[in-house]
């Protein structure tokens, strides 16, 4: 009994996402294409409010600062982000679309991002009650996206857990 107890939990945590995408899309009235889609939106990036400065040149001519991104999460194991960011060059910013996409894997409540090419664009965690992605990118950014209907004070980083040490 106990086996069977652990096997129905580890199956329900390993579709907890899916599953997420799966109702929060039927219950969408805009769907963004055919397929069934959640989306959530970036709050944060380093625990810092957008916008946010992702990217300088070494001559400091040209900044880029990231002012919105959504990402969507769609019901067939794909994903795409879709916001704009000002790039400024010389005093002159001109705001841009940014758009990415690919294929995302599921592992209970960890999913692993990756482009078409294959390379992983953002690993980390995913929370359904409220639903919140917390990711990670290859430069180590940490990214706060929260479901569009999570109320501010909900759309917050999970504390991390208390070190384990000896006690005394």
């Amino acid at each position: 009994m106990q086996g069977t107890q652990r096997s129905s939990t580890t199956l329900r945590a390993a579709s907890a996402l899916l599953l997420f995408c799966a109702v929060t899309a039927c219950s969408s009235r805009d769907p963004i294409s055919t397929a069934q889609v959640a989306q959530f939106t970036l709050k944060s990036i380093d625990n810092h409010e957008l916008p946010y400065q992702i990217s300088q040149s070494a001559d400091s001519t040209t900044t880029v600062v990231l002012t919105d991104l959504v990402l969507s999460v769609l019901e067939d194991a794909t994903w795409r982000t879709s916001g704009h960011e000002r790039v400024t060059t010389n005093g002159v910013a001109a705001d841009q679309v940014v758009q990415q996409s690919g294929t995302f894997v599921p592992l209970e409540t960890n999913a692993t991002f990756r482009n078409a090419d294959g390379d992983i664009v953002y690993m980390g965690t995913f929370n359904d009650s409220p639903p919140i992605f917390v990711l990670t990118d290859s430069l180590k950014r940490v990214f706060l996206f929260c479901g569009q209907e999570v109320a501010e004070t909900q759309c917050t980083l999970p504390e991390p857990p208390a070190p384990v040490g000896r006690r005394r």
